[in-house]
């Protein structure tokens, strides 16, 4: 069985080191400017000859091309699906619904990996070691004596609230679900709902926002300290007011995919783990 690696980050190099020791036969492709490391240079060639197209995380960041930093060829995601054909399969993380929908057009499954649970779940935990060390870094007091937001309460904002806990941090967690703040509660949180955030005290060090839409809005940000930091976690159309935020001179710290940044190596071998579980949950379709 042959997997292509088409693009991504140093996690998808950590992946293909992690997959062939699981015994997979990987090749890579679009990472020409990876040190010590094989590149095939014949991407259509390499995603037309494998059964197991490997995509990154995210597939793509403009919309358009994949997401391929160690390379300085574009190859657009539109493009894709014209090279594959029956037998093969598709992973990759965030597909992009155009790109879902042409390999649904041509009968080739695909899965998103960035939506399986267990993936997630492991995620948060880089991701929490992540914030913490930017506010370690950014903020000018120290974590045991800082307040600190989390607008949601999904497995990051736990695993953030968490780790900010055990540091000393007293930590507020905004979430829209009662049982969400019930449980925050039960873990040691203040909390509120977010839609009391826009008249709620704001004696705020640091904001953290995990959810994908906004939440952290004028009203609030206005009322925090000059030195507040906020950290943007999530992905577009994000939650927090950038605009706004910049104008009333806030640090903002936009920190998506912390994983990738802070322990890649962790972070390509839980995406090969779940890689390596999907394939074996439908190897009938390869």
């Amino acid at each position: 069985m042959e997997l292509t690696i088409c693009g991504g980050d140093i996690r998808q190099i950590y992946m293909a080191h992690a997959l062939r020791q699981k015994g997979y036969d990987v090749r890579l492709t679009l990472f020409e400017k990876a040190a010590n490391e094989k590149n095939e240079g014949n991407t259509k060639k390499a995603v037309r000859g494998c059964d197991i197209l490997l995509l990154p995380l995210p597939v793509s960041r403009s919309g358009k091309t994949v997401n391929a930093p160690f390379s300085d060829t574009e190859l657009p995601v539109g493009n894709l699906a014209a090279l594959l054909g029956e037998g093969q399969i598709v992973l990759g993380g965030m597909l992009p619904f155009t790109l879902a929908e042409a390999l649904e057009e041509k009968n080739i499954p695909y899965f998103d990996y960035y939506k399986d649970e267990t993936l997630i779940t492991r995620n948060a935990v880089p991701t929490a070691e992540g914030v913490l060390g930017l506010l370690i870094q950014k903020t000018p007091v120290t974590i045991c004596s800082s307040s600190c937001l989390i607008t949601g309460y999904g497995r990051c904002g736990k695993a953030i609230a968490a780790l900010l806990q055990k540091n000393g941090a007293a930590v507020t967690v905004a979430a829209r679900s009662p049982l969400a703040r019930k449980e925050a509660a039960a873990n040691g949180c203040a909390v509120l709902s977010i839609d009391e955030l826009a008249d709620a005290p704001a004696p705020f060090d640091a904001v953290v926002n995990t959810i994908p839409h906004r939440v952290i809005e004028k009203e609030l940000l206005q009322r925090l300290k000059k030195e507040t930091v906020l950290v943007e976690i999530s992905s577009a159309p994000f939650g927090i007011d950038f605009d706004s935020a910049s104008q009333l001179g806030l640090q903002i710290i936009k920190a998506a995919s912390l994983p990738g940044k802070v322990s890649p190596k962790t972070a390509g071998e839980i995406i090969a783990d779940t890689v390596d579980r999907l394939i074996q949950q439908h190897k009938e379709e390869i």
